[in-house]
């Protein structure tokens, strides 16, 4: 039997029970969409810190990304110098400006600044201000509560400038469970050598009280814990294994007043250890501008971590030419024949002019000028026309006997003034040297340094016996980061540096033997202007 009002009532009930479910559905579907909440991207917030019974300010930049959706985000940890606090990487770093213009090369990150203290990062001594505890302890897993952060060392950088450079290398080195990158910025240390000649003074109210020591003279400066917290030391212990997969990126400028040798013997010393890590010097002291120019390669380093990839040794040649090289040379002849001589005259060589010289130490040519030794001739052949450097007669010297090393020079150089319009004056000569040409070109220079006004050297193999260079002669050292003769180069460029003499020292990214020289060249382009137009 047919009950219509039964049917009804089932129907009812289906529908209210489809309508409630449908209802409920579409509620918790627009929970489940609602926007995300648009946050400041920057903000400066505090930690109570139960570790440093004070609370702790700290500034945070958000990538624009958080607000567009629900991604956590790698983040970098920047740390300020000696006296500064959280906002100097917004004043003085203009960070919210770089973190911009770099974001293409990092992907979105978060920033993090925090008050430093003059710490240098770490626990004092005495225990009575345990910063690096409260940095990992309470400072990190705040920032991870409250922010879509990832987690994880292979997510965390550090990055420092002077004070904070330091610390961007011992977080990692002390908790590499939470920090696997560090970039190194004019870091602010002391070798044991350095750290015993700081004026007591400045001994006591930066160093002793943080490492201990505070009122001592000698070695008694060199405390355990100091040692526990050098890098000079801990890359001496036996087991380097718990730093193998942290990278570091150290950086320093040429003209720092002492920092330069503190980053310079650590280079060396990682080098002597295996210890993987890349290691810049540019022209610049302990400022804005050289850590600005720096950061290019920081944030490009710092990526590399974030991925787990290694693109920054793809570098390119930063320039390109527009001249060729030139397709005639004149050749001049040694006593005995014992070295090949090949002369390139400028572009613009007319027989009513002078011009200055550019001596060549080359290891390439024989009977036949080497495709290096074309190239090398065409970059300096474009940047005479394009008024890079003043227009100058190349000398090209290879197998230079060593027999009568300082006579067969003499003899060029003279031959190269009575047979070609050169400018007869060693205040118009210089002398390059590429490669294993480095240590006749020293022996030449030191033996005969009336005869040229500049020494420029380029990944050269620089012998760690070599006595002080000669006076009177300014110096351009290139290397790359790989260079066989470290070494070398680090006793120079000490030796340079404590006796006052005129040089430029640069340390640039590994790449092919040819290409690492031919762009040290060009970089050195401007000095050789200044030597040769003075």
């Amino acid at each position: 039997m047919n009950t219509p009002w039964l049917h009804t009532e089932h129907s009812l009930k289906t529908l209210t029970f489809s309508g409630v479910f449908l209802l409920f559905a579409f509620m918790c579907k627009k929970e489940e969409e609602k926007p995300v909440q648009s946050v400041d991207l920057y903000q400066v917030s505090e930690i109570n810190s139960r570790l440093l019974n004070r609370s702790v300010t700290y500034a945070v930049l958000l990538p624009e990304e958080y607000n567009t959706g629900r991604d956590s985000f790698p983040v970098v940890y920047l740390l300020h110098g000696f006296g500064d606090n959280f906002t100097a990487w917004k004043l003085g770093g203009n960070i919210e400006y770089y973190a911009g213009a770099y974001a293409t090369v990092t992907g979105p990150v978060i920033y993090v600044m925090p008050d430093g203290y003059n710490s240098y990062y770490v626990n004092r001594y005495n225990g009575k201000f345990p910063y690096m505890d409260m940095f990992v302890n309470e400072l990190v897993p705040a920032v991870d509560s409250l922010f879509r952060t990832r987690k994880g060392s292979i997510h965390r950088a550090v990055m420092g400038y002077s004070m904070g450079g330091y610390g961007a290398m011992i977080l990692p080195l002390k908790h590499p469970e939470i920090f696997s990158t560090g970039v190194c910025l004019s870091m602010s240390f002391r070798t044991d050598e350095q750290y015993l000649a700081e004026p007591q003074n400045v001994f006591d109210y930066q160093f002793g009280a943080i490492f201990g020591g505070t009122g001592s003279s000698g070695t008694g400066r060199i405390t355990e814990y100091f040692k526990e917290h050098s890098p000079f030391y801990l890359f001496r212990a036996e087991d380097l294994s718990p730093y193998s997969h942290l990278r570091f990126l150290i950086d320093c400028g040429d003209d720092e007043e002492q920092l330069n040798i503190t980053n310079d013997d650590l280079h060396v010393l990682m080098r002597q250890q295996n210890l993987p890590h890349s290691y810049r010097v540019r022209n610049g002291a302990h400022s804005w501008d050289y850590w600005h120019a720096s950061l290019p390669e920081a944030f490009g380093f710092i990526a590399d971590g974030f991925h787990q990839q290694n693109t920054s040794t793809d570098q390119e040649i930063p320039y390109s030419l527009t001249y060729p090289a030139p397709a005639q040379f004149d050749s001049i002849t040694t006593s005995g024949n014992t070295a090949t001589v090949h002369i390139v005259k400028p572009p613009s060589y007319k027989e009513t002019e002078k011009y200055p010289s550019i001596y060549i130490f080359s290891e390439d040519d024989r009977n036949e000028i080497s495709g290096q030794s074309l190239d090398r001739f065409a970059l300096l052949n474009d940047a005479m026309i394009k008024g890079k450097i003043p227009p100058a007669l190349i000398v090209n010297i290879s197998h230079l006997s060593t027999d009568d090393l300082i006579g067969n020079i003499q003899l060029i150089i003279a031959r190269t003034d009575s047979l070609f319009h050169t400018i007869a004056s060693p205040g118009k000569r210089i002398a390059l040297a590429f490669g294993n040409t480095g240590a006749d070109m020293l022996s030449v220079i030191r033996s005969a340094s009336g005869d040229f006004v500049g020494c420029f050297l380029y990944n050269a193999n620089i012998p760690d016996s070599l006595k002080e260079p000669a006076a009177g002669v300014f110096y351009y050292l290139d290397q790359t980061d790989d260079n066989a003769s470290f070494t070398g180069y680090n006793r120079m460029y000490k030796q340079l540096k404590y006796n006052n003499m005129p040089f430029e020292y640069r340390v640039r990214q590994s790449t092919t033997p040819f290409n690492a020289m031919q762009t040290g060249l060009y970089y050195s382009l401007h000095n050789m202007y200044l030597k040769l137009s003075n």
